[in-house]
């Protein structure tokens, strides 16, 4: 009995932690949202400026004034989240359960986007934090892993043709 007890009091424990993981993963896409809204917002009304942007900052940390993220800099940043990719269904799922400052990194130092979402799967794969993913951009660890035509290898000249392909395969894995 005392077993059975213990498994269902793990049972909860999971079901608590997994749901809030999910509302975790939520609130991050519906802030991507919100952000993905303004900057079209913004974007669409460069006519007023950059004056606009400030004076959109202003207002909003008067109105939100225990919320951060309004500072023209952010505001900036969302105009070209949303410039990026136009359509927030043109957004890699990766990216999508990315938080918003390491959606700003990548977007900030990488212009390819099959680059960025090569960059944003690695970082759910491996869990990496913004100051990780930032020694990775630097260290030009796509350029080093993720095209195999770059790489320097005798595999071509050594081993049969099938044999050349597993290898390389086993290679970039």
């Amino acid at each position: 009995m005392i077993d059975e007890i213990t498994v269902l009091i793990q049972n909860i424990k999971k079901d608590i932690q997994n749901t809030r993981n999910k509302i975790m993963i939520d609130a991050n896409k519906e802030l991507l949202l919100l952000y993905f809204r303004i900057g079209k917002i913004i974007s669409e009304n460069q006519k007023y400026g950059t004056g606009f942007i400030k004076t959109l900052s202003t207002h909003l940390k008067i109105e939100f004034p225990d919320a951060t993220g309004y500072s023209p800099r952010n505001l900036s940043r969302m105009k070209k989240f949303y410039e990026c990719y136009h359509d927030f269904s043109n957004l890699p799922t990766a990216l999508a359960k990315l938080p918003w400052s390491i959606n700003c990194l990548l977007i900030d130092k990488i212009v390819d986007t099959e680059k960025r979402e090569w960059y944003g799967i690695k970082c759910i794969e491996n869990g990496w934090s913004f100051v990780v993913l930032q020694h990775q951009i630097d260290s030009m660890l796509y350029e080093r892993q993720a095209d195999n035509t770059k790489k320097m290898t005798n595999f071509a000249t050594m081993l049969p043709e099938s044999q050349n392909d597993i290898a390389t395969s086993i290679m970039t894995d």
